[in-house]
C-alpha cells in the first residue's frame, strides 16, 4: 500500500524481526475477498489507520520469486505477484498504530525521500511505485 496523507507524505513501516528494514506496509488477500477489499483490511491491520480511500491501483506490479519457497506454496508459484494500490489517508491527525508482530516504527516520508529510508532491497519496488504515482496522478 502507498499511503498518502494529505501533505503527500507516504506511510513507511520498519519491519519486525529486522534491524534496518523500512518498507511500505504490505498484506495478502484472502480466499474470501477482492483485492480492493484485502488492502483496505490490510493497511488497518498493520496501520491501525482508518479512513483511507483508494485512489488507484497497478495490477501486476511486481513479481519475484522466493529463493526458497515455503510448504505452504505446494507446486504453485513460488513467489509474489503483487497489485500496488494508492490510498489516501483522510482522517484527521497522523497518529499510527502498529501491529507489533509486523512492525515496530512507522514515519511519514517525502515522495522525494522516499529511497533514503527504504531498504536496498525495495528500491526496484519503489522506484516502479514512485514513477506509476507520477504518471497517474501527476498529470498536467
Amino acid at each position: 500500500g502507498f499511503i498518502l496523507n494529505r501533505r503527500n507524505d507516504v506511510l513507511i513501516m520498519k519491519r519486525a524481526g529486522a534491524r534496518w528494514h523500512w518498507q511500505l506496509p504490505q498484506g495478502g488477500v484472502e480466499s474470501n475477498e477482492t483485492k480492493r477489499q484485502a488492502v483496505l483490511r490490510e493497511m488497518r491491520e498493520e496501520t491501525g489507520l482508518k479512513g483511507l480511500r483508494i485512489l488507484g491501483f497497478v495490477e501486476n506490479f511486481h513479481a519475484y520469486d522466493w529463493p526458497k519457497a515455503p510448504l505452504y506454496a505446494g507446486d504453485e508459484f513460488r513467489g509474489q505477484r503483487q497489485t500496488l494500490f494508492f490510498l489516501r489517508y483522510t482522517a484527521k491527525g497522523l497518529d499510527v498504530s502498529l501491529d507489533p508482530k509486523e512492525a515496530t516504527g512507522s514515519r511519514w516520508v517525502p515522495i522525494h525521500e522516499l529511497l533514503k529510508w527504504l531498504a536496498p532491497v525495495r528500491h526496484p519496488m519503489a522506484k516502479k511505485a514512485i514513477a506509476s504515482y507520477q504518471q497517474l496522478f501527476k498529470k498536467s
